[in-house]
């Protein structure tokens, strides 16, 4: 999947001035949504009325920002806080995502926040866009337990569907200060995507750095710093990350009778010759 375009894609969807047969389009793809607009320097938190029901975007002068979650799911914001500091940003939460206690700022323009269909988030989700056009992205069945994404150099931080997250990881896709030679003047530290494919457990106290890539099935072990690429079905492990067993892959549960289901499930989502 091409999470840029993605995020093009939409963003092109929400400007004030797209045309009435994309807006009409555009709306009947959210029938089962809410939209909410908020204006800019302004911070949304409070439950959601169960009334609420707005059927189209205002075509406004005033820079807004819009929130769009599940019409099933109102109480969603009940504990989440949304700072909007600039313009046309987006906050989408599919059907069934959910957060515990939510912490997430905009800081500039056209940033985009998106929990993918049952997207579930305990304990702390934060997430601080501090670049325009940058994107975080949680996929399909995707968990977090007390997890800090952090956007900067309108970069993006894309995690795929059914990964799981542990508590106090953090991930950023800059170093949010530059580093320069002294010869050239030329920056030597710029900003890159953070991507993790589907199906990978990050354990608890990770640092997931700019220019990652952990690919399907992996494994990152606590405590471990990764700012590269991690290979298919491989357990890696320290500062910085290096893998030290490969062919392996993961389950959720520990119960028995569930993981000959959870297997199905990953052989479909990884067809490879392993399973």
């Amino acid at each position: 999947m091409n999470y840029h375009q993605l995020s093009l894609e939409i963003f092109n969807l929400i400007e004030s001035n797209f045309s009435k047969s994309d807006r009409n389009t555009f709306l009947s793809q959210l029938d089962t949504y809410e939209i909410i607009c908020v204006k800019k320097n302004s911070t949304y938190e409070q439950q959601l009325p169960n009334n609420l029901s707005i059927n189209k975007l205002p075509q406004s002068s005033e820079a807004v920002n819009y929130i769009i979650i599940g019409k099933n799911y109102n109480p969603f914001l009940k504990k989440t806080a949304l700072e909007f500091h600039g313009s046309n940003n987006v906050f989408f939460a599919a059907n069934k995502s959910k957060i515990g206690v939510g912490d997430i700022r905009f800081y500039d323009s056209q940033g985009m926040v998106i929990l993918n269909e049952n997207s579930r988030h305990k304990n702390w989700f934060t997430v601080w866009m501090h670049s325009p056009n940058s994107c975080v992205y949680w996929g399909k069945d995707s968990t977090s337990s007390g997890v800090t994404c952090v956007t900067n150099d309108s970069k993006g931080i894309f995690i795929d569907d059914d990964c799981m997250v542990a508590a106090n990881t953090w991930i950023r896709c800059s170093d949010m200060h530059d580093i320069f030679d002294l010869d050239s003047h030329e920056v030597i530290n710029n900003a890159a995507d953070v991507l993790v494919e589907s199906h990978v457990w990050i354990a608890q106290e990770s640092l997931i750095l700019k220019g990652a890539k952990i690919k399907s099935g992996s494994i990152i072990g606590a405590r471990s710093l990764v700012a590269s690429e991690i290979p298919r079905f491989s357990l890696a492990i320290g500062s910085p990350a290096k893998v030290i067993k490969q062919n392996v892959s993961w389950h959720r549960t520990k119960v028995e009778s569930e993981r000959k289901d959870e297997l199905m499930r990953l052989e479909k989502l990884l067809p490879v010759k392993h399973f």
